[in-house]
């Protein structure tokens, strides 16, 4: 055994990765502080409450008291506290650059003042964005291209991180792979983890960008990354960068599935592939420099990480939890928010208010500013994460198939096609396997609704019907009678 060391703050310490790395900590001896909002609840440290080298804050790296009552006696910080994640991002940007670049900037402030001598930062390698070419593979060298909010905070803290130039103080920024495993929090909205669960409980799976690259490494192998940064020569890690996973573990999406039906082979049928990919990261990473300078390997193989996920799922390690806190954006998973939205357009009308236009020219093509409406309504959609549409039509039907049949929008379009003519709503009957949620629009309107934040004010709302209406004001000729 370890005599007790020097003592260490991690943020975000209840978290997916957190909660992993403080257990490796404990069980070595380390005095840990934990500073945590506990959005997610506290279920994830209960184990450790009464180990006596164990401390909890709750509290946001935003707060200036919150940092000032974990940094107490600190000697290192691991920062791993974060909104994590696309999607989670995408609900609020402006939370997502206060916490992630703000609150983290505030932090390294606080941490500096207190004489903190390593700040360990958990970022990612999503902000290498896109590789161009399929052979490449990317370093530390390599230029960043972040495609999101989150992976733009990231970008942006470890370069502020980076610029510190203080004697006593070594940053060392850690680009994680794309995390999997088990954790005292499980997550279920990670591609590794979502697939599994998700063929597990015999549930549809679509996938987009199946040949798109991905680095993969298991939750316990992050930890202990964290841990030989932590007890490595300052010199050596200092305002220094490492990729965080295996060489050996880059894999392509369908690689990924293919892993998992050699463990679920009755879940085939439950696969489907999408045409578009609305995420479009895609890179092949090296982790060379953290094997060759510090001599990490990952002890967990993505086949097996995959083995013991299913086996937990059958064994009811789940059992209890509250399904809510699997995921970073609650009301659905990461692959399904990626994947955007689907919605049906009405477009079977007759036009009769626009007679004599719409004798020979389909509604839906009349031109408004030198563009047929429902082009402009597809842009629109397209602009606010709609990935797939089907257009229910009728009268003029084939003009409008003709013209949408080559579109150059990056959209699925369908058609439903009415064999007679329906009351407005009625042809939602005729489209088979819509999602639970979807949107409907008309397909002769011009608007500036953001449709995405409507779906997830639907999906939060938990409603049956979302409707969205513009208040209008009508100048009646006659005036209004009163009677008595």
């Amino acid at each position: 055994m370890k005599s007790v060391q020097k003592k260490i703050l991690v943020t975000g310490g209840a978290g997916y990765i957190g909660s992993v790395l403080v257990n490796n900590l404990l069980l070595n001896n380390y005095c840990v502080t934990v500073l945590d909002s506990l959005d997610y609840g506290d279920r994830s440290v209960k184990p450790f409450f009464s180990n006596d080298n164990f401390s909890l804050v709750q509290g946001d790296i935003r707060n200036e008291n919150d940092l000032k009552n974990s940094l107490d006696g600190v000697d290192t910080v691991v920062h791993l506290a974060a909104i994590v994640g696309e999607p989670a991002c995408n609900n609020d940007p402006k939370r997502a650059v206060e916490i992630n670049k703000h609150g983290s900037e505030k932090l390294c402030s606080f941490a500096i003042e207190r004489g903190v001598s390593k700040f360990i930062f958990a970022s990612t390698c999503s902000n290498y964005g896109a590789v161009s070419s399929e052979g490449d593979m990317v370093d530390e060298t390599s230029p960043l291209q972040p495609l999101s909010v989150y992976s733009t905070t990231k970008v942006e803290f470890e370069k502020y991180l980076l610029s510190i130039n203080m004697p006593n103080f070594h940053p060392t920024c850690l680009r994680f792979a794309t995390a999997y495993g088990l954790s005292f929090r499980p997550r279920f909205d990670l591609s590794v983890n979502e697939f599994c669960k998700q063929l597990f409980d015999k549930k549809k799976l679509e996938i987009y960008g199946e040949n798109f690259w991905r680095p993969y490494c298991h939750t316990t192998d992050l930890a202990n990354a964290c841990k030989i940064i932590l007890e490595s020569d300052s010199e050596l890690t200092g305002n220094n960068v490492y990729n965080v996973g295996s060489t050996g573990e880059n894999f392509q999406k369908k690689e990924l599935l293919r892993l998992i039906l050699q463990e679920l082979p009755q879940a085939k049928e439950l696969i489907s592939y999408g045409n578009s990919a609305p995420d479009n990261r895609n890179y092949r990473v090296s982790f060379d420099k953290i094997k060759d300078e510090l001599n990490f390997v990952p002890t967990m193989k993505l086949q097996d990480g995959i083995k013991e996920l299913i086996s937990s799922l059958q064994s009811g390690f789940l059992a209890g939890y509250d399904e809510s806190t699997f995921y970073n954006v609650k009301e659905k998973s990461i692959e399904s928010e990626r994947r955007g939205m689907e919605a049906v357009i009405l477009a079977g009308g007759k036009g009769t208010r626009l007679r004599p236009h719409t004798r020979a020219t389909p509604k839906a093509l009349i031109e408004v500013g030198g563009r047929p409406v429902i082009e402009i309504l597809l842009e629109t959609l397209v602009n606010c994460r709609v990935t797939k549409v089907t257009l229910a039509v009728n009268h003029l039907a084939n003009e409008i198939i003709e013209a949408l049949k080559n579109n150059n929008f990056d959209l699925e379009i369908n058609f439903s096609k009415e064999e007679t003519e329906l009351s407005t709503a009625a042809p939602l009957k005729l489209i088979d396997n819509l999602p639970e949620n979807f949107l409907v629009v008309n397909g002769d309107i011009i608007t500036n609704l953001n449709f995405e934040k409507l779906y997830e004010t639907h999906l939060s709302s938990k409603a049956d019907i979302t409707v969205a209406t513009v208040k209008r004001k009508q100048i009646l000729d006659y005036g209004v009678i009163e009677s008595n």
